[in-house]
């Protein structure tokens, strides 16, 4: 008997079975022995270093110097301008996000940005239907919504009135404007919902979104780097581009975008193009959360109040002041005075040295380039407290900017009009 066991014993070692179990048991031997080093040795140290805050340091721009003539006029000077902008380390609660949903599908109705009817279910009062064409796609379809176990079996009666029931607070809409709300609501996210219903606020006050997108704002797509593939082939790795992706023209790079963003498909190419300039300036500070995103610039008073008014439907957004350059009699002295812009990266491989940053505003012609450094003030300074996920605690500390210094020319501003 033993000899019979010895032998069993022995072929059984033998087996590819058995080392391929024993594999099998080692490994998850040394996965079991790390989680509990992770969660029970040292699982104290790291949710310490998870919660732990870090300081970061913003910087507060100085207002340029001014620009005045021989005798004292102002040629160059600083306007104060309100600016919306988001920080995206808030958390967002929309505290009622069906209204927003209504309220953004009701401004765009009839209007050329009209949302689309998206909803993949037929469009008749009774015996609906799915419009996929096979169970897999239904099956996700649904799971993205949020239906789990039993829920997956739901008829597309049964769905749409799920959807009814959860996003049609007024039962007064007509059906058409129904179904295009719930194609709305289930292909959006808070923090696109937000955005589009921020769009539509300053579309209406016709103010203008500071754009950075290097993409045309029309169809058809066209990049805007003056045929440099080198500066778009590293702009595509910025956005996470790669492999396939980096011969990718225009167009398919604004499907790819419009995929990473999850900007709904129901949106007309204007206002998915508006709401991908927007994610896009998001997506450049993903690991600074705690730095602002101008929205838009040189707002009216309109804005200012509507948003200040409707601060719980707009958690993160806030309006800030800023400096704008503002040249009096510009048709004048524009040959002479110049003009300023945002820093270049070789014009900041120059300046760093001098304090500016990657977002310094400097002279680019005449009198303005000219005297850079004396026009250009000593930025002040930020210090906040953020946490791992780089959201804002508070602020530990401020420092005042410091204005630049005044310039004077010889020239005559009435004798410049003159001639």
């Amino acid at each position: 008997m033993k000899k019979f066991f010895y032998k069993r014993l022995s072929e059984l070692v033998k087996s590819r079975l058995f080392v391929m179990l024993g594999g099998v048991v080692l490994l998850f031997s040394i996965i079991g022995a790390r989680l509990f080093m992770l969660q029970i040795l040292d699982g104290e140290e790291y949710l310490q270093a998870a919660k732990a805050s870090i300081m970061q340091t913003l910087s507060i721009p100085a207002s340029r110097g001014t620009i005045y003539d021989r005798y004292g006029r102002p040629l160059a000077t600083n306007q104060a301008a309100f600016s919306v902008k988001f920080d995206d380390s808030v958390k967002l609660s929309l505290t009622n996000r069906n209204k927003q949903l209504s309220d953004a599908v009701k401004t765009y109705l009839g209007s050329g940005n009209d949302i689309s009817d998206t909803l993949p279910i037929t469009n008749s009062s009774s015996n609906r239907s799915f419009t996929f064409s096979n169970e897999e796609d239904e099956t996700k379809w649904k799971q993205s919504i949020g239906l789990s176990g039993r829920q997956l079996k739901m008829s597309a009666d049964e769905v749409y009135d799920f959807l009814t029931e959860k996003y049609i607070s007024d039962d007064s809409l007509n059906e058409e404007t129904k179904r295009k709300i719930l194609s709305l609501a289930t292909e959006t996210d808070d923090k696109n919902l937000l955005i589009l219903s921020l769009i539509q606020l300053l579309d209406k006050n016709n103010e203008t979104l500071a754009d950075d997108l290097p993409i045309s704002k029309t169809t058809p797509y066209t990049f805007l780097f003056d045929g440099n593939s080198s500066k778009e082939a590293s702009w595509k790795k910025e956005v996470s581009m790669k492999d396939e992706e980096l011969n990718y023209n225009a167009e398919q790079t604004v499907d790819y975008l419009e995929e990473l963003f999850n900007i709904p498909s129901c949106l007309s190419e204007n206002t998915k193009r508006e709401l991908l300039s927007v994610r896009y300036a998001l997506y450049l500070k993903r690991y600074r959360k705690y730095q602002p995103v101008t929205i838009a610039l040189n707002v009216n008073s309109k804005t200012v109040s509507s948003i200040e008014e409707k601060n719980d439907i707009f958690p993160g957004v806030y309006i800030d002041t800023d400096s704008l350059r503002y040249y009096n009699c510009g048709e004048y002295f524009s040959h002479m005075l110049g003009y300023i812009g945002k820093i270049s990266d070789t014009e900041y491989e120059e300046l760093k040295d001098d304090g500016y940053t990657s977002d310094s505003i400097i002279g680019k012609s005449g009198v303005e380039s000219l005297y850079e450094k004396q026009l250009n003030g000593k930025d002040g300074e930020r210090v906040v407290e953020v946490d791992a996920a780089g959201r804002r605690i508070s602020t530990v500390e401020t420092k005042e900017p410091v204005s630049g210094s005044n310039v004077y020319l010889t020239i005559d501003e009435k004798l410049q009009k003159t001639a």
